[in-house]
């Protein structure tokens, strides 16, 4: 009986482990190396990379709130909400018990971007306004082939949201 009881608990153990693996195996650069971004395909230079790091780095000084931005091959037929959400769970992104989270996640194979929100923030970045960052900021620059402009513009104009500034 305890056998069986194992066997089933290792079975589940193994179904959730195999499943998430295309997310445990992104870093999450909080514990690589103390910063903000990770690039799992490379699409962002290096000096975009230390720009978004600096401006993130200000917001969570100035305001406390926390931003990550994952940029990723391949959503491996998983929707990017589910990702996305998946995502901030694990990494625990924003202060516990303020919930002060940004999440902005790329999939550059499946041409797919997402911005997931924590609760503390929802009232000065609901679903609709982080849309129409994506739409106004992000999505027109991605069509040019500006990608790193892109992620910089949609960068900005969510932390200015979320420090409830206007947005331009």
């Amino acid at each position: 009986m305890v056998y069986s009881y194992l066997s089933a608990a290792l079975m589940v153990l193994f179904v959730v482990t195999v499943g998430a693996e295309p997310l445990t195996s992104i870093p999450n650069p909080r514990l690589r190396d103390g910063t903000w971004v990770t690039d799992m395909s490379g699409a962002l230079r290096a000096d975009t990379i230390a720009q978004l790091n600096s401006k993130i780095s200000d917001f969570e000084r100035t305001t406390g709130g926390e931003m990550a931005v994952v940029v990723i091959k391949s959503l491996d037929g998983v929707s990017i909400e589910e990702t996305a959400v998946k995502l901030f769970e694990l990494w625990g992104i924003g202060k516990k018990h303020k919930d002060n989270g940004l999440l902005l996640l790329w999939s550059t194979g499946d041409r797919r971007v997402r911005v997931e929100v924590g609760y503390g923030l929802e009232g000065v970045l609901p679903d609709g306004k982080t849309g129409a960052i994506l739409d106004a900021y992000v999505i027109p620059k991605f069509k040019s082939g500006e990608f790193d402009e892109g992620v910089l513009a949609g960068v900005d104009a969510l932390l200015r949201a979320a420090r409830n500034e206007a947005v331009a």
